[in-house]
């Protein structure tokens, strides 16, 4: 039995779901631990959700510019 190398991460949100959790997000008042519980998903993911990493990267170049994930 053989394994592959590399197994992508499936997206738990589509695109439009990721939209409103990121907008939620942005109104402020909202934590990550809040979204993770209303959307049951882990914290890391609605993380990753918001600022864009992993498999939702895609969706940098729709962000206010207010919206900065530089560290």
């Amino acid at each position: 039995m053989s394994f592959p190398l590399f197994t992508p991460n499936p997206r738990v949100f589509d695109d439009a779901k990721a939209r409103e959790i990121r907008s939620l997000y942005l109104q402020g008042g909202t934590s990550y631990r809040a979204l993770a519980d209303r959307y049951g998903a882990s914290k890391a993911t609605i993380e990753h959700v918001i600022r864009g990493r992993g498999a939702y990267r895609h969706l940098r170049d729709d962000r206010d510019s207010n919206f900065s994930t530089d560290w």
